[in-house]
């Protein structure tokens, strides 16, 4: 009887040992999923920004059409939200950037005007994921 209350004891503290240790390596997997898709928002961002700074003259409408990374007329949709594809196709991001990010959603860019345009203004880029990771 000794013998199966010591055997059941020892199951117990070691399940919740394993139930701990796997709790660890799940946190430990989403925090490298985490970083690994910040870098992912970063390399967008400086697309964005690389796109705006080309792209400038036309964005506070000084200018028409928009130029690739290379000086080249590009076709975008909406030229204050170009999309990964556009980005893509106008040299701004390398060809195999994923259009999907790690939590099987996509990513949306919205570039905004701050002040004065087209004399004094700015424009700030940002880059978000289109799904919740919650």
């Amino acid at each position: 009887m000794n013998a199966l209350v010591a055997t059941s004891i020892a199951i117990a503290i070691l399940s919740g040992l394993a139930q701990q240790y796997a709790t660890q390596r799940v946190e430990v997997f989403r925090q490298g999923i985490g970083t690994a898709q910040g870098q992912q928002l970063g390399v967008l961002g400086v697309a964005i920004n690389a796109y705006i700074a080309q792209n400038f003259r036309t964005l506070v409408g000084q200018t028409t059409g928009i130029l690739a990374a290379n000086g080249t007329a590009c076709a975008v949709a909406n030229q204050f939200s170009p999309t990964v594809a556009e980005l893509k196709t106008c040299g701004f991001l390398t060809l195999n950037f994923n259009a999907t990010n790690y939590f099987s959603g996509g990513y949306q860019t919205n570039l905004s005007q701050f002040g004065t345009c087209p004399t004094n203004c700015t424009i700030i880029g940002t880059a978000a994921l289109t799904n919740a990771i919650l």
